[in-house]
C-alpha cells in the first residue's frame, strides 16, 4: 500500500493533501517487535521517502488509528516525512554497528519494530491516548514542491 500511496500524490505542484480510510493487513514475522499497522505503514514510508519516491517533492504522511492505539503500544500511529529515516538515525545513541541510516529503518521495518524505531513524538510517534471511538485507520498525506512543506 505505502507504494500506492506514494504513486498516487500528484506531480511536484503546490501544497495538495490525499485523505484515505480503512484498516491495513499486515503479515507478521516470527517473534515481531513492537508497533501496530499505522506505525508500520508510517515506516515503509519513510524508508520509500528517504530512497526518493518522490524525487522533487516534500512529503508528510500522518498514518494514525482513530481510537488513539495501533498495537500492542500506547502509540496511535506515526509520521513518515522524506528526511524520518535520517533524523531517527542521527538521534539514535545505540546504531547498533549499522553504518547508515536506510540499513537500520530496514532492520526495525523487517523485525516489525516500528514503535522503537519512532521512540517519540519528537521522532515521528504519535502518541494520543484513548479516544472513545474507533471509526478507522486515517492516513493523510501532504505534498508540495521541494523545500516548500516545513516539518
Amino acid at each position: 500500500y505505502a507504494r500506492t500511496l506514494l504513486s498516487s500524490l500528484p506531480p511536484p505542484g503546490p501544497l495538495s493533501s490525499h485523505l484515505a480510510g480503512g484498516e491495513l493487513v499486515c503479515p507478521l514475522p516470527p517473534n515481531p517487535g513492537s508497533g501496530g499497522r499505522c506505525q508500520q505503514l508510517a515506516l515503509e514510508l519513510s524508508i520509500l521517502l528517504h530512497r526518493g519516491a518522490c524525487g522533487g517533492r516534500d512529503v508528510a504522511v500522518v498514518c494514525l488509528g482513530t481510537d488513539g492505539t495501533d498495537g500492542p503500544n500506547d502509540a496511535a500511529g506515526a509520521v513518515a516525512t522524506n528526511d524520518t529515516v535520517r533524523r531517527v538515525f542521527d538521534a539514535a545513541e545505540d546504531k547498533r554497528g549499522f553504518g547508515d541510516a536506510l540499513a537500520y529503518a530496514e532492520d526495525f521495518r523487517d523485525r516489525f519494530d516500528a514503535y522503537n524505531f519512532f521512540r517519540g513524538p519528537e521522532l515521528g510517534r504519535i502518541d494520543i491516548g484513548p479516544t472513545g471511538t474507533n471509526v478507522a485507520d486515517v492516513v493523510v498525506a501532504f505534498c508540495a514542491r521541494e523545500g516548500e512543506l516545513k516539518f
